[in-house]
């Protein structure tokens, strides 16, 4: 597929390396029991009359993602992300706490106390305080799920349905499409594949075709206006409906027998319905003014889906009118694109390539450097004693190689070290390539060359014989306190021999780097106690 290959995160040189925690059972197995136990018991109902089951398997994406990360390797067919044993391997820590589930399923007091306890159990981790918790990833795809301790994980790396630019879900500065990753809903409905594409073909008579709750709120107002515009026109099916069983059913064959479906906002800005129409090969009109879409730094949604504004569509005649024009050349083309683009929504076990647990992982690739973009500011200079959590920015080199040209910024700060690994310290490295530096350089999340400089970098410096960094002369304090070694590398101008000029600044800041001493005091003598370079003897 041509239209992916362009993309900085398609393909991938190597591999994601992601550190799945091993979370108490409460927080993972106990939660996925409970969802089995009482799956059946459908008189369980959403304030909107959905079975409250459907609607967590609409937003299991936590599920999907963990059982592909979890699966034997034998077994696995997505090679652009590896489960890596070790902490100190990882790029991003993903936390299997299944938010969706607890917060239907079980008593309000008693999720929130789950909440607090998933949140202390997570930002305990020597990893999360190591980067504030920058590259760990939280499934909180149902905008109500983790929501009463949501501000303190703001720093991590969301996976949501949606931006909800109305406020009413997410407070202002919790998410962003910075470092937050936007997922498709999980279909309610079968994959009409290529021999039902075929097969309904002629057997679609409707113009366009809705069935789902008639009144929502926030954005989602728009749909009693397009009922009042819509109903009684013809060829053209407007449904109340919810998610269980029956509806499922009836929504499949309303969609496998329409040209159109209609897709406008819910509560939120988006919709499981849209995710619904792509893989029932019904081109989907999408009215929601502020939806951001998966994937969409990969896919061209224009080619499976029409948009319309809210404006527009509720005008008198308009919609229809516009639809009856689309010509069927168009029809045939969007149609083609909707059976291939139907692969990239339809989650499975074991996960495939293309598929949306893989597209995750390819757009995630700039999330596992995404901390470069929230370097800690300096620090002015500190009066001795200083408590552990000081950092300083001591280390700097700017180095000019041709016309080429990169400034290495090193700092350290004290953390907790790997369990595995108490007598060491860490080092870390990252990246940023600007657009100022070279064009082909895109703002945003890095892409895939800001990755394979860093991690070429990073292997240079670990390399026994460069003898760069000694990680055992990091520790302070065995199985306590080490220092986290982080070296930022600012690409200012890029002429060539870019890994050349990054490895020089890179160790030339290090040479330039003074680690402050530390001793032990206080009453009990384990206090640890700072001692800013420039008062160190």
């Amino acid at each position: 597929m041509e239209w992916l290959h362009g993309d900085p995160y398609y393909p991938l040189s190597m591999p994601i390396r992601v550190y799945v925690y091993e979370m108490p059972s409460k927080f993972t197995y106990d939660l996925l029991w409970l969802f089995q136990n009482t799956y059946r018991e459908t008189s369980n109902l959403t304030s909107n009359g959905s079975p409250v089951h459907r609607l967590i398997e609409q937003h299991s994406i936590d599920y999907w993602l963990w059982a592909d990360l979890m699966a034997p390797d034998s077994e696995r067919l997505l090679k652009n992300v590896v489960r890596v044993d070790r902490q100190e391997d990882a790029d991003l820590f993903y936390v299997p706490f299944f938010t969706t589930i607890s917060f239907f399923l079980m008593e309000k007091q008693q999720c929130k106390a789950l909440y607090r306890e998933a949140l202390k159990w997570v930002t305990d981790q020597p990893a999360w305080k190591r980067s504030e918790g920058r590259d760990h990833i939280f499934p909180i795809h149902h905008p109500w799920s983790f929501k009463s301790v949501r501000k303190f994980v703001k720093n991590a790396i969301w996976l949501l349905p949606d931006m909800d630019s109305t406020g009413n879900w997410y407070k202002p500065g919790q998410v962003s499409l910075e470092k937050d990753l936007i997922l498709p809903y999980v279909p309610n409905v079968d994959l009409c594949d290529a021999k039902c594409l075929s097969e309904s073909e002629a057997k679609r008579t409707i113009l366009l075709f809705f069935r789902g709750r008639l009144k929502r709120n926030a954005g989602g107002k728009i749909r009693s206006k397009l009922v009042s515009e819509l109903t009684g026109a013809k060829d053209v099916v407007i449904e109340e409906g919810s998610a269980g069983e029956g509806g499922k059913a009836a929504a499949q064959k309303g969609m496998r027998r329409s040209i159109f479906c209609l897709s406008p906002a819910g509560d939120t800005p988006s919709s499981a319905r849209l995710f619904d129409a792509i893989v029932s090969g019904c081109i989907p009109v999408i009215i929601s003014d502020e939806l951001e879409l998966p994937f969409e730094g990969v896919l061209d949604y224009r080619k499976i889906a029409l948009f319309v504004s809210s404006t527009d569509a509720v005008q008198p005649g308009w919609l229809l009118n516009y639809l009856k024009g689309i010509s069927s050349t168009q029809l045939r083309e969007m149609r083609r694109s909707l059976a291939e683009y139907s692969r990239h929504f339809v989650y499975s076990s074991p996960a495939q390539p293309l598929g949306p647990e893989d597209l995750v992982w390819r757009m995630g690739q700039g999330a596992c450097c995404s901390a470069s973009g929230h370097r800690q500011k300096p620090v002015g200079k500190q009066k001795p004693p200083q408590k552990p959590q000081s950092s300083w920015d001591e280390g700097l080199a700017d180095v000019q190689l041709g016309q080429t040209r990169v400034m290495g910024i090193v700092t350290a700060k004290l953390v907790q070290p790997y369990r595995d690994r108490p007598n060491e310290g860490t080092l870390a490295i990252y990246t940023e390539l600007s657009p100022m530096a070279d064009p082909s350089f895109e703002t945003g999340r890095p892409g895939e060359s800001a990755v394979e400089l860093g991690r070429i970098i990073d292997r240079g410096l670990r390399l026994q014989e460069s003898r760069a960094v000694d990680t055992e002369s990091l520790c302070v304090v065995a199985g306590k306190l080490v220092w986290a070694i982080r070296i930022d590398l600012h690409i200012l101008d890029n002429g060539g021999n870019l890994v050349d000029a990054a490895n020089i600044a890179a160790l030339a800041a290090l040479m330039t780097f003074r680690r402050p001493e530390c001793s032990l005091g206080g009453e009990d003598g384990q206090e640890v106690i700072i001692h800013p370079p420039e008062n160190s003897t």
